[in-house]
């Protein structure tokens, strides 16, 4: 087996349904740090991300970001419909 198809088998099993694309497994980081994580305001540990909806057209699949290795769109910060305190 190829290595790239090892690494891509260990993507697919860390992948959760509503992310946008596989994980990234060497970043580090996770869904709920990226500003395109739109949590949901009843159950903030849980959102979609806005990337699917954007480039898709609907909202994607509501998955726990903190369990989701973030993909190679990652970018830090808060959505900005997030409501804060």
């Amino acid at each position: 087996m190829l290595e790239e198809d090892t690494n891509l088998a260990a993507r697919m099993k860390r992948f959760k349904p509503g992310q946008f694309t596989w994980p990234d497994l060497t970043s580090g980081k996770f869904c709920d740090g990226c500003r395109l994580y739109l949590r949901k305001p009843k159950k903030p540990d849980t959102g979609t991300c806005d990337l699917v909806r954007r480039r898709h057209g609907y909202a994607g699949t509501v998955f726990v970001g903190v369990d989701a290795i973030s993909c190679s769109q990652f970018s830090p910060g808060l959505h900005e419909d997030t409501e804060t305190a």
